[in-house]
């Protein structure tokens, strides 16, 4: 019965992340293109916070994903783990750079001393790659390498990699792009949202009666 209640809880959280995180990028993406990406402003802050609340909900994603991988075939495991690896690094190094952003967009009086303080911060060694260049891609990396993975044991329908492959390559030709992104991640992953939140929805008392 624990174990029924726990499986729930944990298709319950992954089945909620994968309907919502795309919805949060969404609200980024279309706040940072009406103005968003002007700083400092409210806009500046409310895209950013949506952003943030999509960061922390795409790593309950990357676990889901990670549980749709056939545990019996040890080349998929193992390829599944650094892929999982990879991607909770880079959504550590977005989450510290959305942070930022909005720490230093609340405290700057204008967009000069804001990017003054951008300056200054960037200019410590390592932590361009480590936060704004390099490390953030492994997220991207990792998500659609599990993706992948999880096709390949054919536990989601196979345009779920191919629409997670569009869409992060429309987040990485242009930031204008991420609405689009947003929806090609949608549709990935709502389906499967939906199903696990079915899954979560089964009384664990009726799976014995």
């Amino acid at each position: 019965m624990a174990d029924r209640t726990s499986l729930a809880q944990r298709n319950m959280m992954a089945g909620t992340a994968f309907l919502a995180a795309p919805i949060f990028m969404l609200v980024y993406g279309v706040v940072r293109f009406l103005g968003g990406r002007h700083s400092p402003s409210a806009a500046w802050t409310l895209g950013h916070l949506a952003f943030l609340v999509a960061l922390f909900l795409f790593g309950f994603v990357l676990l889901g994903l990670r549980r749709r991988v056939d545990p019996e075939r040890r080349g998929l495991r193992t390829g599944a783990d650094i892929a999982t690896v990879a991607g909770f690094l880079g959504l550590a190094a977005m989450i510290i750079q959305i942070s930022v952003d909005l720490v230093v967009g609340l405290v700057s009086a204008d967009h000069a001393a804001m990017s003054r303080t951008f300056e200054a911060f960037q200019s410590w060694p390592g932590v361009t790659p480590a936060i704004y260049t390099i490390m953030p891609q492994l997220l991207f990396v990792g998500f659609v390498a599990l993706s992948i993975l999880a096709a390949v044991s054919r536990r989601t329908h196979p345009s779920v990699p191919i629409l997670i492959t569009i869409g992060t390559a429309f987040a990485a030709a242009n930031l204008n792009l991420l609405p689009a992104a947003a929806v090609c991640y949608a549709l990935a992953l709502a389906p499967l949202g939906l199903h696990l939140i079915r899954q979560a929805d089964t009384r664990p008392e009726l799976a014995h009666t």
